[in-house]
């Protein structure tokens, strides 16, 4: 009897022990379960922060140029084919609410050619990004960080922004508007700060009116040496180390009218002071030659014209430039837009040029293979036709055409004609 009951008392001391160890072993996979659960959200909520896409084009354009130079009087003719291709990747932070960085990683490269020396100055090839076709190693053409204010009112950032594909570039393919500075304001990519205010609190409810101020320095220091001065190679002269870009942009829209979806009106004015260009340098002259600019660039726009598919912008600009020591130069330029878009989405259009002597634009990000936008004393038409198909694809052809004469000021002795067609494919993601 005493034997049963030992033995009674060892096997529920037995089953109690392993309901113990079950209950612990649950209660570890529970934990452990709960654990990479947590991990999962954690992981969710972190890839919820990034926003990833991108953009693929191939561009090829047939080339032919016709030249005379007033000098020599030589006459040239140039005739090829021109094939690129140019990928961006956009990886977008939400670090808050409040809080956002952006960046687009790219490159753009000639087929079958890499390691172009493109732009040998240093801040020219900065503007142009991977848009100077050098290869394919991937460029940063945007890197930027938005702060935005409890209500959204203001706004400042830092770093490399989007200051290139302003308007009227947008509506060569139908899509929304991404560059926030006008083309024939500039069409380059710069680093800076940059701060503005939002309006929305002041304005009726179909109208916007944004204010921004982009500061732009632009640092001259030793290619090879960074605690080291630059030397200008013609002069032997040292250059000023640091000048100063100052650009304030005025934008209001105005949509919902009974003429027209939307009615835009850009006003911005640029200036900068003590810009160095190597390739202005003159050994005859002392010192170094810097240039001083003040421009102002109006830009008007019409989207869905009479309820219709027709949309048109006008752009001007007016500088008033000078190289130090010597008279100012004054020019005005005029760029007109006109595109038709029909109801499955293809457009037509068609743009106009006329620039003057002694005209300048810091047009660098770019993917043609011609003069049309920056060549002084120019009159031409860019004719193109876009269709858009399935999976986010558009192809566009068109045809650059125009006449550039000689311009002294801007050491242009050759009078062109360029009558270049091409073909562009494009795939957004």
């Amino acid at each position: 009897m005493l034997f049963s009951s030992k033995f009674l008392f060892l096997v529920l001391c037995v089953f109690f022990a392993g309901q113990v160890l079950a209950q612990q072993s649950t209660l570890e996979e529970r934990v452990a379960r709960l654990e990479e659960e947590l991990e999962e959200v954690k992981l969710s909520e972190t890839l919820n922060r990034f926003s990833f896409s991108g953009t693929f084009i191939n561009h090829v354009e047939s080339l032919n140029e016709k030249s005379h130079n007033k000098v020599t009087g030589d006459d040239s003719e140039f005739n090829g084919t021109a094939l690129a291709l140019q990928v961006g990747l956009n990886i977008d932070v939400a670090i808050s609410n409040n809080l956002k960085f952006f960046t687009t990683l790219a490159m753009g490269k000639l087929w079958n050619n890499d390691n172009r020396t493109a732009i040998e100055q240093g801040s020219y090839g900065s503007m142009a990004g991977s848009y100077g076709y050098y290869g394919s190693g991937v460029r940063y053409d945007v890197a930027y960080l938005r702060w935005l204010s409890k209500n959204q009112n203001w706004f400042f950032s830092l770093g490399r922004m989007t200051t290139r594909g302003g308007p009227p570039m947008n509506q060569l393919d139908g899509l929304y508007r991404t560059g926030t500075y006008p083309r024939l304001a500039y069409n380059s990519i710069f680093d800076g700060v940059a701060a503005g205010y939002n309006f929305k609190d002041f304005m009726p409810a179909n109208q916007s009116f944004i204010t921004r101020v982009f500061y732009t320095p632009f640092i001259s220091l030793n290619d090879t040496d960074r605690a080291a001065a630059l030397n200008d190679a013609t002069t032997g002269d040292r250059v000023t180390s640091r000048s100063d870009q100052i650009a304030i942009l005025n934008e209001w829209e105005i949509s919902k009218l009974k003429w027209a979806e939307q009615f835009s009106i850009y006003s911005m004015l640029w200036y900068y002071d003590d810009f160095y260009d190597s390739e202005y340098q003159d050994a005859d002259r002392p010192g170094i030659e810097y240039f001083r600019a003040i421009s102002h660039t109006l830009f008007l726009g019409l989207e869905r014209i009479a309820q219709t598919g027709f949309n048109a912008s006008l752009s001007q600009l007016h500088v008033k430039q000078e190289m130090r020591g010597e008279a100012p130069d004054t020019f005005d330029a005029y760029l007109t837009s006109l595109s038709y878009q029909f109801e499955k989405g293809q457009i037509l259009g068609a743009e106009l040029i006329h620039t003057g002597r002694a005209y300048y634009l810091d047009d660098r990000a770019y993917l043609h293979f011609n003069d049309f936008y920056i060549r002084s004393r120019n009159s031409g038409q860019h004719f193109f036709f876009t269709m858009p198909f399935k999976h986010a694809q558009i192809i566009r052809i068109g045809l650059y055409n125009y006449s550039a004469k000689s311009d002294p000021i801007n050491f242009e002795d050759n009078r062109e004609t360029v009558n270049n067609y091409y073909l562009s494919y494009r795939i957004d993601f």
